[in-house]
């Protein structure tokens, strides 16, 4: 399942970042060794679990972004 998740979290971005991209998503889970597919779910706007995946994903991300090394040409005391 968290292949699925980095999957939708992908998807999410490439959603943002495309306007030809869009919902609902198809999402099918196949176990590894298994030939069918053990869970199936469509993905559209009113998908709470997506919802709250693409909440925690930009807070996620937000906070990464802050600790990130700072530029050579920024201060400790100025950091954007």
């Amino acid at each position: 399942e968290d292949a699925a998740r980095c999957a939708l979290v992908s998807l999410d971005s490439t959603i943002r970042s495309n306007v030809s991209v869009g919902l609902p998503i198809d999402l099918a889970i196949i176990q590894d060794g298994e030939y069918r597919v053990s869970q199936k779910v469509r993905i559209d706007e009113d998908t709470e679990f997506f919802a709250d995946i693409r909440q925690a994903w930009a807070e996620k991300l937000a906070e990464a972004v802050h600790t990130l090394p700072p530029f050579p040409w920024e201060t400790a005391t100025n950091n954007a």
